[in-house]
């Protein structure tokens, strides 16, 4: 059987958000074996960041082991260290500089999965879905919340709060 070649996984970067740590933008690459990250358009993963050099940093897989090298002075932060390379793992946050985004690693394989498997959906970039709100279960949402004892709770507290400015008596 042997090793999976490069061809055999797909490469994941997300660009997270560093309030949530939630992706804002993914990229997927299967069968390179170097991606170029950086602020320049050129770059593979390019990012619109001024804390991030024109050319930053690259991923590059030797012997089957993905790994993470600065070309950039600002080098790379991991843990809040800074470092020239790093070894890269399944779910491994690294960030572009000191002030630079922070980017997660994974890799992907390229077997197909059920759609119950429990894998998170993943859509690509460039092939926008088309989406469109399902107007009669909205509506249906709105009823339920709108009738539910919450809300009339709530409108009947708002009315009671209301009621001694319309009619200008003091409430105490």
């Amino acid at each position: 059987m042997g090793m999976p070649s490069v061809q055999d996984h797909a490469v994941v970067l997300d660009l997270l958000d560093t309030a949530t740590g939630q992706p804002l933008q993914t990229w997927r690459f299967t069968g390179q074996t170097e991606i170029v990250l950086g602020r320049a358009l050129d770059c593979d993963v390019a990012v619109a960041s001024p804390y991030v050099s024109r050319a930053h940093a690259y991923l590059q897989n030797v012997d089957g082991v993905w790994q993470v090298v600065a070309i950039s002075s600002q080098q790379l932060l991991v843990n809040e260290r800074r470092v020239a390379l790093v070894e890269l793992f399944d779910g491994c946050v690294f960030r572009l500089g000191p002030n630079g985004c922070s980017m997660r690693f994974s890799r992907d394989s390229q077997a197909t999965t059920a759609p119950d498997s429990g894998q998170t959906l993943s859509i690509d970039p460039n092939n926008h879905p088309f989406l469109q709100l399902d107007r009669t279960q909205l509506m249906r949402e709105v009823d339920e919340i709108a009738n539910g004892d919450f809300f009339q709770n709530l409108s009947e507290n708002l009315q009671r709060i209301r009621q001694p400015r319309k009619s200008g008596a003091n409430p105490d």
